[in-house]
């Protein structure tokens, strides 16, 4: 940990932008404090093993993101991201429903003002809007029900309600309860906001808004789950069964994207989709397979964000029509691209794999027949991230991408730090405890 804080401050001493890092330095110090991932609570917070391991990828992921989108970054973005990350680690330790719903929701507006002042199209409202009615009108229904709870059980203190083990009977009940962090997450068929908030935002935008925001719909989903006890099994089943088909028609988007940012897009839907199964499923074993998708997604998926910014500099297009030739004019960059995307379509020994063959085992516990979904699932996976590398990679090169320059060296150190996490997660006890 000191080495990464080391190379952080290394690399800031010069920058007039250093206050609002060290800003987020001292949070993560603060948070990190007398943090030994068991539960434990106060008046106002609670520490499980989920909310410490979100809160640990929070801070990499921020200071990632900093650190990668350095140069690009106004003063007024980065204070944005530091109170973005602020809300963020609140709501993963918070004690109380109500107030948890308060942080779930605030973090929309910073992400959404990125959005609205540094996107570049006039499609940026557009994008703002969808994200807006997404979110909000779905979450609604969770606040009439975190009052209705508070008012009958007195309480909405959340290790209190999980002690009460509420029993659901009714399968609206369930339904509106979940649908605020479905939507947060996203399943597919709610999903419309996310490709048009992740093309019009700005890069910084689309890697917080991958690695940070989808997570709390995960989060949220692992609360409530152990909170109330569903006991409409049918509608679990055709949740999960929507969930997995959903899944495996966005990977049938993913082969047919042209554009790279849309292309990341829908693949972070079909990643979502094996978190949301998990989750439904329960038990030890889901908690588990959950955790390694939302951690290996956390990671990745910025990454690829960051080497699509990194492609888009050099080529003024995010087209994969406009783009080829790339492993003949900057080598480094096409090998970042190829662990990238190896990492991401689980190829061995990533955490992506883990997951997934974790997930197997859930599958059967529900129904065999919905495995071969999740296999053709993978299959394509495996297939439109090969199609992605060798569009980008081979083919005659672009003549825009010949005159530009290749990568800097703050952009390796980048990729290199954002990295980096992901690799020393395979010897965390995080990962395997439920």
């Amino acid at each position: 940990m000191a080495l990464y804080f080391t190379l952080f401050l290394t690399m800031l001493q010069k920058t007039p932008m250093m206050l609002p890092y060290l800003s987020l330095l001292l949070l993560s110090n603060v948070s990190m404090l007398n943090h030994n991932f068991t539960h434990s609570e106060n008046e106002f917070t609670f520490s499980t093993h989920m909310s410490g391991l979100m809160v640990v990828m929070t801070i990499f992921l921020v200071l990632g993101t900093l650190i990668c989108c350095k140069t690009t970054l106004s003063t007024s973005l980065s204070k944005l991201i530091i109170m973005l990350s602020i809300f963020v680690i609140f709501c993963f330790q918070v004690n109380d429903c109500f107030l948890f719903y308060i942080l779930f929701e605030l973090t929309l507006l910073p992400i959404m003002y990125a959005i609205l002042m540094w996107g570049t199209q006039p499609e940026r409202l557009q994008a703002g809007i969808y994200m807006l009615l997404y979110t909000v009108t779905a979450s609604l229904p969770l606040l009439a029900l975190i009052l209705l709870n508070q008012s009958h059980y007195s309480t909405s203190h959340l290790y209190l309600l999980q002690l009460e083990n509420i029993i659901s009977t009714n399968s609206y009940y369930m339904l509106f309860i979940l649908i605020a962090f479905l939507v947060k997450l996203p399943m597919y068929g709610f999903h419309m906001w996310l490709p048009k908030a992740h093309v019009e935002a700005p890069v910084a935008g689309s890697m917080i808004l991958a690695g940070i925001l989808l997570k709390l719909g995960g989060y949220g989903l692992f609360l409530m789950t152990n909170i109330i006890i569903f006991k409409s099994t049918v509608m679990l089943f055709i949740l999960i069964n929507l969930s997995l088909w959903g899944g495996l028609i966005a990977s049938f988007i993913c082969v047919m994207q042209s554009d790279m940012k849309s292309y990341v897009a829908y693949s972070s839907v079909v990643h979502m989709s094996v978190v949301i199964c998990s989750l439904l499923v329960g038990g030890t074993w889901g908690l588990i397979t959950a955790k390694m998708a939302l951690v290996a997604h956390g990671f990745v998926s910025p990454l690829m964000f960051y080497l699509v910014h990194l492609t888009y500099s050099m080529s003024g297009s995010r087209s994969l029509y406009m783009n080829k030739g790339l492993l003949m004019l900057s080598p480094i960059l096409s090998m970042f691209w190829f662990l990238t995307l190896s990492i991401s379509m689980a190829a061995p020994p990533s955490l992506n794999l883990l997951g997934e063959l974790s997930f197997i085992p859930c599958l059967h516990m529900m129904n065999w027949a919905i495995l071969i979904v999740f296999l053709l699932m993978l299959f394509l996976g495996v297939f439109y991230h090969m199609y992605l590398y060798s569009a980008l990679n081979h083919g005659p090169s672009n003549f825009l991408l010949m005159m530009k320059k290749g990568m800097k060296a703050e952009q390796y150190t980048g990729f290199l730090f954002h990295l980096s996490p992901y690799a020393l997660l395979f010897n965390s006890s995080l990962i395997m405890t439920p």
